[in-house]
């Protein structure tokens, strides 16, 4: 059935998502390391919706980061709080679909500047469920998300710049029920595109010499890398572009060896899926990690990566127009992705896995799950760190 949809409802869901969406833009769990700084961050993103109008939302961010990290030290994690502001019209078009709360997820972008070059990374945060005003005025959306430490190899400066945000929102009425817009996504872009995206600059120096002779046995050490390549998908005949993000803790066994715990995130923006065998239909995918990846390194094996996922088909267009797929749309157990690199090629991961049935694709559910599942599907990386 079609859904109407009023100018109140539409200014309610682009002001309402990029405010909740913000709120909750990047999060770390520890207390604030030593010799940390009050920083601030203050931006205006707009959000456009298919079907909804765009609405800027000014976003305050507060945290405490180090003035200084030596070569090789981890930042340690921290702790960063967000408040955003929801205009009152906003609350008043909630109200006009019957929304009562609003809960979902977000997906900033961060992109660390290091003298080795740029790093980008995907902070996942899963927003506070916020109550709306019963009577329509301004009110205030809080969250709070999680992202690694990291380490620098090089002394120099290192920006921490918020560029981007992606929102996946679901409005729910008194009941819990979801409303008639059920859950929407967007891509959010700063507003006006000048403004300041700097939250912080550290200034990375050398590391202090060991002052015994003797050198230490090394410990843990957590790096971060972007990773890109593409999956081949053997029951669809074709391959798909991959990108994402790996961090991992190297932890020294024996000479030059040892093992990896981490988490590797991976999306894609689609490939080809031929629906009942014919139909010319693509499809974008999202890996998202069950738990930590385990895996070894050696400077004369190389390294392997085993990450259990879970593979999510956000959606599944036909002629360019939404015919399944979904948040729901995913696989009924998580998938076994393990990967290796050579000695000889370190930083180049392949693989290969096997998808088992989806399951929550909508009315196309059967010719999805065949066009997808199955073993002998390929998988190639591309690690570079930050």
């Amino acid at each position: 059935m079609p859904m109407r949809k009023t100018a109140a409802g539409r200014e309610a869901m682009s002001g309402l998502a990029a405010a909740g969406a913000l709120a909750g833009l990047i999060t770390f769990v520890a207390p604030a390391p030593a010799g940390a700084v009050p920083v601030q961050l203050k931006q205006t993103y707009s959000c456009v919706f298919p079907l909804l109008e765009a609405d800027p939302v000014t976003v305050e961010i507060s945290t405490d980061m180090p003035a200084e990290n030596p070569v090789g030290t981890s930042t340690g994690a921290l702790r960063i709080h967000s408040v955003s502001t929801v205009s009152g019209r906003a609350a008043e078009g909630l109200a006009t679909v019957g929304g009562v709360t609003v809960e979902g997820t977000a997906s900033a972008a961060v992109t660390v500047r290091t003298p080795d070059g740029p790093l980008s990374l995907t902070v996942d945060n899963t927003l506070r469920k916020t109550r709306i005003p019963d009577t329509p005025a301004p009110f205030t959306v809080e969250a709070d998300g999680q992202a690694p430490p990291l380490s620098f190899g090089s002394p120099g400066s290192v920006a921490f710049e918020v560029t981007g945000l992606q929102l996946r929102l679901t409005p729910r009425d008194a009941q819990g029920n979801k409303t008639a817009i059920d859950t929407f996504e967007s891509v959010c872009t700063l507003d006006p595109p000048g403004q300041n995206t700097t939250l912080h600059t550290i200034k990375v120096v050398p590391a202090t010499p060991p002052t015994s002779p003797t050198s230490p046995t090394p410990g843990p050490t957590t790096r971060a890398y972007t990773a890109a390549g593409s999956t081949g998908i053997k029951a669809t005949g074709g391959s798909a572009p991959v990108q994402g993000s790996y961090t991992a803790t190297y932890t020294p066994q024996s000479g030059k060896e040892g093992s990896t715990r981490g988490e590797l995130h991976l999306t894609s923006t689609g490939g080809p899926l031929p629906l009942f065998g014919f139909l010319p239909a693509t499809a974008s995918y999202r890996f998202t990690p069950q738990g930590q990846s385990s895996g070894t390194y050696s400077d004369t094996r190389g390294e392997t990566l085993r990450q259990p996922t879970v593979l999510t088909v956000p959606q599944v267009t036909l002629f360019g127009l939404p015919v399944g797929g979904g948040d729901g749309c995913r696989t009924t157990a998580p998938v076994e992705l393990s990967l290796a690199a050579t000695a000889a090629e370190p930083r180049l991961f392949k693989g290969s896995y096997t998808l088992p049935p989806l399951t929550g694709c909508g009315f196309f559910n059967d010719a999805i799950n065949a066009a997808v599942g199955g073993p002998d599907n390929t998988m190639e990386l591309t690690m570079k760190q930050g």
